[in-house]
């Protein structure tokens, strides 16, 4: 009788999860699939028929250039942001962590910059860059407001890493806070007793015990970075040149502009396996220095 029930109650659950399963699989897990298909076609996108080429797609892809380019691009952008928004996150979170008596609008603060959408921020320094840094200029004469931020390729990347960094800190500060909250106050201070202090204290005693907030916030600003577009797109467009191309720029390019919609799929489907054997290492590095207590 249990477990007729039991079936019973598991039918009903499934039933009610199904329209919800079905959609995901159609609208995401069966284009992802389809991918690894187009990939070895040469296909614009609009033809009836793809037609199969085998794996011409993925040798064209290892020698062109601007594949290349937009790949060393994304990897040089993404480390920067990673080390900044990691380092200024923790640094925020342990000053934030301490009974100060405005900690909670300094977070609330750092945090609203994460609410807003990365094609509208893109926008609104792009303004600030431009129109915003000259009425800056006109007030101070500092000449650092006369440089074009944008125009300049040794500047525009520096400027999609600084906005980078901007949006994301706050997010990753609340977690390193989660983390440091989690370490048991008798632990700090017994360290304290033994006269374990300052940096010897945090490298020592906090780092590692907050080693899985540290995981999650690598995971979450490599993966997030490794796959930027909208920042890039609505902040330099890829310019100036292609000098600020991402690969994911790159891949819009390929298929929706120049109608190579199979040779594009073929720079995804390598971009994904890159950024999948870049996460698991990534994940199997940091789970080996995470400790318990």
């Amino acid at each position: 009788m249990r477990r007729k029930i039991a079936i019973h109650n598991n039918f009903h659950l499934i039933l009610f999860a199904l329209p919800a399963l079905l959609l995901i699989i159609t609208m995401s897990e069966l284009p992802f699939l389809l991918n690894f298909f187009y990939s070895f076609t040469k296909w614009s996108g609009l033809a009836k028929t793809p037609v199969y080429i085998g794996l011409q797609n993925y040798f064209v892809t290892l020698k062109d250039p601007n594949f290349l380019n937009s790949l060393l691009f994304t990897f040089k952008y993404t480390i920067c942001v990673v080390i900044l928004t990691n380092v200024l996150a923790m640094a925020l979170a342990i000053i934030l962590d301490k009974p100060l008596r405005l900690k909670n609008l300094f977070r609330t603060v750092f945090f609203m910059p994460n609410i807003i959408g990365l094609i509208i921020i893109g926008f609104i320094w792009r303004y600030i860059f431009t129109r915003g840094f000259d009425a800056f200029y006109n007030l101070t004469q500092l000449l650092i407001f006369s440089w074009s931020w944008l125009g300049d390729h040794k500047l525009a990347w520096i400027s999609l890493v600084l906005v980078a960094v901007w949006q994301s800190v706050g997010y990753m500060m609340v977690i390193y806070i989660a983390g440091l909250q989690t370490i048991p106050q008798d632990v700090l201070e017994s360290a304290a007793l033994e006269g374990v202090t300052g940096l010897r204290m945090f490298f020592s005693i906090i780092l590692p015990l907050i080693m899985p907030s540290v995981t999650i916030c690598f995971f979450l600003t490599m993966a997030n970075n490794l796959k930027v577009f909208d920042l890039v797109y609505a902040l330099t467009g890829g310019g100036p040149g292609t000098s600020t191309t991402s690969i994911s720029v790159n891949i819009y390019r390929e298929s929706f502009q120049a109608s190579r919609y199979g040779y594009g799929t073929a720079q995804a489907v390598l971009f994904f396996l890159i950024i999948l054997a870049l996460t698991l290492i990534q994940l199997r590095i940091f789970k080996q220095r995470e400790v318990e207590l």
